[in-house]
């Protein structure tokens, strides 16, 4: 039992270990090419942009009266073969228009890059080519992102000729809100997690063992944690999920798609789990530590062998100093605690 209790403040301090960790890999995730790249919490895919232009002109092409359809089905074969050569036309629109394939968005930064072998390509992987500079983590703007790369190109395009309305602008306006919130939280979650296991390790020692102070300030530090860290993975799901959503909804008419960072918010919600299993350790061991303080317990008289002294001996766990009369009984900090007094008799 005693060795139970000693090493029961490892588990806690293992997982504010492993919540501080994951935290970190949430925030400096994208900080360059090959930097945990692969944990995005929005990924802007351009790759397709202007599709519809080509599909638009198909359509109104399409031939409406009998002698035009049987010219139509003499000449299928000869479109069937030209598909590939106008998919791969396609593909290289946005290089040729000087937009990156996609832009992935992270906490501190966003990247850019290419996706090989193409786009189209089954199991295309992207390739991050560059990353914002750190002094632009707060300056987060898609919509000057896309802007400057098209001026780049030296074609005089825009983003209002490509029919990106207001809408899409006021939209990338709330995720840059949203992602300077993820920031602030993901901060304070750091520090509050590292208090947390820096607790944890003193409730580790000898000197933290079964301290009041000690329990006290791991519960209310890992509640600290676990309330902010709860509020990021929440404002990041909702921003990842809803945004990739209405830029989805909003972008169908250029071919502008988003997707959602899945493995970024598993790694979240993973780290907000471990740092409720601490918060529920660390309350336990406060309740627990109360209910011993206010039990009540006997003191059982018994004389020893020397007819001169008499001991007070008997079992407690509460951490006061118990007065029986005018007597004093000094405690052992042990975990199974003897409450003893040794008493002179009078001559």
């Amino acid at each position: 039992m005693e060795i139970r209790r000693q090493y029961l403040p490892l588990i806690p301090a293992i997982f504010s270990f492993i919540a501080w960790i994951l935290t970190f890999v949430l925030l400096f995730a994208g900080k360059g090419p090959g930097v945990l790249d692969e944990y995005p919490i929005l990924t802007l895919n351009t790759s397709r942009i202007g599709d519809n232009l080509i599909a638009n002109l198909q359509s109104s092409t399409k031939p409406q009266d009998p002698l035009a359809s049987l010219i139509n089905n003499l000449t299928q074969p000869l479109t069937s073969t030209a598909q590939p050569a106008i998919n791969n036309a396609t593909d290289s629109l946005t290089s040729k228009l000087g937009i990156q394939d996609f832009y992935a968005f992270y906490v501190l930064d966003y990247c850019e890059g290419k996706y090989v072998p193409s786009p189209t390509a089954p199991n295309a992987k992207m390739k991050i080519t560059k990353c914002s500079s750190r002094k632009e983590f707060y300056h987060f703007d898609p919509e000057k992102a896309l802007q400057k790369s098209l001026d780049e190109s030296g074609l005089p395009v825009s983003l209002d000729q490509l029919d990106l309305g207001e809408e899409i602008k006021e939209g990338f306006n709330l995720i840059k809100f949203a992602f300077t919130a993820i920031l602030v939280l993901f901060v304070l979650t750091i520090l509050s997690t590292f208090g947390t296991l820096v607790v944890s390790g003193i409730w580790c020692t000898n000197w933290g063992d079964d301290r009041r102070s000690i329990i006290i300030a791991e519960t209310v530090l890992s509640s600290l944690a676990f309330g902010l860290l709860f509020l990021a993975s929440l404002v990041g799901s909702i921003m990842s999920i809803k945004g990739s959503s209405v830029l989805n909804s909003l972008g169908k008419s250029i071919s502008l798609s988003a997707d959602k960072g899945s493995r970024v918010l598993g790694v979240a919600w993973t780290a907000t789990v471990f740092m409720l299993f601490v918060v529920l350790m660390a309350s336990g061991a406060w309740l627990e530590k109360r209910r011993r303080s206010k039990k009540i317990f006997e003191i059982y008289p018994y004389r020893g062998d020397k007819g001169n002294d008499t001991f007070w001996t008997g079992s407690a766990y509460g951490d006061r100093v118990g007065i029986v009369g005018n007597d004093v009984l000094a405690m052992e900090f042990r975990d199974d605690q003897r409450w003893r007094k040794n008493e002179r008799q009078r001559q």
